[in-house]
């Protein structure tokens, strides 16, 4: 593609030379850091327009420049059109500091227009700038959405990238042309995580363990449970992604996920995350309300530990472990099963390992780097004590099993209960081996994904379904 030399290549930064919006991680940056102060810059932009909102929150924080999710097709058309010569312009909405600050990182600007003093540079204010520095047809212009509409109006040559400029793109006279940069299906979807549901089967515990899985009413109760926490689940998952966005980005394999790698809006993940949670009110009011109050429970933790736990030594792979023996909690107080105290201490223990184990897998793979994992408290000295105590909670998950099996309230459940105290040592197994391969590097650092996708997983399960099955009949 040949580029006039003569014309400057005007660039837009949000949705254009980046997927993501400034103004929005801004914002939820802000809002991490200085609450208060961020509240007043929302009143700015009542009293004083949108100008003085971002002002004031760029005073506050600003998205890293190092970070964020650059278009490597616009990148690519601004080195041709600097290597013919031409001059390349930054004009943007944004704040100048965050403009000024991504113009200094790619160190491919002549010049950088942008939001200050109060005025805010979007639409007509931004394409009247140009033409006054570069004249009608004066400059070629690259943008994404129908703020844009003006300055093309304005431009020689008009380009778009993203979903909105193809769909622009279609009215008639505008003369848009649009590069192939549209975000691919299923950002939302992916978003969701759903196949992170298959932990929420935990709540079926109570009636599998009593032998009650075929009361209609109690499966009913199980069932309206399960999808509860599904859509909580999700939620909340998308309110990790909203605040976590930074940290994301700084590891390679979370950097995809929709939020941070900018293909799915923070306004649109909001809103997402509001029909997620209403959704899950809606189950729950057909559940007992002890299960809508543990419901509650479980999403309060996910809130504090999204907010401030995370970060916390120890305390964040306790309420790990909680969330986890919650959806047991939960499942009890859906159906009016009481659960034994066995069967909870096992539980606890079992996800503590767990727990440990996804901790000590972020650790490792900082790979002796020195300093912590991302939002997280644990360095890579701590691999040792991470593996000691998660080996430790496992062996004693194991003792727990084997106390319980052997019970009187468990043993009456089976006609030859001798067989069952097998289950313990297959656990033994399993959580051992789980550790194994935890310090061979060879785990998923999420434990409970691990094992779903794990062929000997598998069998250990149907290993144990052939022994509880075994149990039921006289020898």
């Amino acid at each position: 593609m040949e580029i006039p030399r003569k014309r400057p290549l005007v660039i837009d930064l949000d949705g254009t030379l980046i997927f993501a919006d400034t103004l929005s991680e801004s914002l939820v940056k802000c809002l991490k850091v200085a609450p208060l102060r961020t509240a007043w810059g929302l009143w700015d932009a009542v009293l004083s327009g949108r100008g003085a909102m971002k002002e004031r929150l760029a005073s506050i924080a600003v998205p890293d420049e190092a970070l964020l999710p650059y278009r490597a097709e616009v990148l690519e058309m601004i080195r041709k059109h600097v290597d013919v010569g031409g001059k390349v312009v930054l004009a943007t909405g944004a704040h100048r500091l965050i403009a000024q600050r991504v113009a200094t990182r790619l160190g491919c600007f002549d010049e950088v227009l942008a939001t200050e003093n109060g005025i805010n540079l979007v639409g007509q204010a931004k394409a009247d700038l140009l033409v006054s520095r570069f004249g009608k047809d004066g400059f070629d212009y690259m943008g994404d959405s129908e703020a844009d509409i003006p300055v093309w109006n304005a431009a020689r040559e008009r380009w778009g990238v993203g979903r909105r400029a193809q769909s622009i793109s279609r009215r008639p006279g505008l003369g848009l042309r649009c590069m192939d940069s549209a975000s691919p299906p299923g950002s939302a979807w992916r978003i969701l995580r759903p196949h992170q549901w298959a932990k929420n089967i935990l709540v079926a515990l109570p009636i599998l363990s009593s032998h009650r899985i075929f009361e209609v009413d109690l499966l009913v109760g199980t069932v309206l449970a399960f999808f509860a926490f599904c859509a909580l689940a999700s939620c909340v998952y998308v309110g990790n992604d909203l605040f976590d966005f930074e940290s994301d980005r700084r590891n390679p394999a979370k950097s995809r996920r929709p939020i941070a790698s900018g293909r799915l809006s923070m306004p649109k993940a909001f809103l997402l995350m509001c029909v997620l949670f209403a959704l899950a009110v809606a189950i729950a009011a057909l559940l007992p309300w002890q299960a809508e109050v543990a419901l509650g429970a479980y999403a309060a933790a996910n809130l504090l530990y999204t907010l401030h736990f995370k970060r916390r030594l120890l305390v964040d792979v306790f309420l790990l472990a909680f969330m986890y023996v919650w959806r047991i909690v939960a499942g009890s107080l859906a159906t009016g099963i009481e659960l034994s105290g066995w069967l909870l201490g096992f539980s606890v223990f079992l996800f503590l390992s767990l727990a440990f184990a996804k901790r000590y897998a972020e650790v490792v793979r900082l790979d002796g780097a020195s300093g912590k994992a991302a939002g997280r408290a644990w360095t890579p000295d701590d691999a040792v004590f991470l593996a000691i105590s998660g080996i430790a909670t496992g062996v004693a998950g194991a003792i727990v099993l084997a106390l319980y099996v052997t019970g009187d309230s468990f043993a009456k459940l089976y006609v030859s209960p001798q067989l069952v105290t097998m289950l313990s040592p297959l656990f033994l197994y399993w959580i051992l081996r789980i550790w194994i391969q935890s310090c061979r590097r060879e785990m998923h650092e999420d434990p409970v994904l691990f094992a779903a996708k794990d062929k000997v997983s598998y069998l250990v399960v149907a290993c144990a379904a052939l022994i509880l099955a075994l149990a039921s009949f006289k020898f």
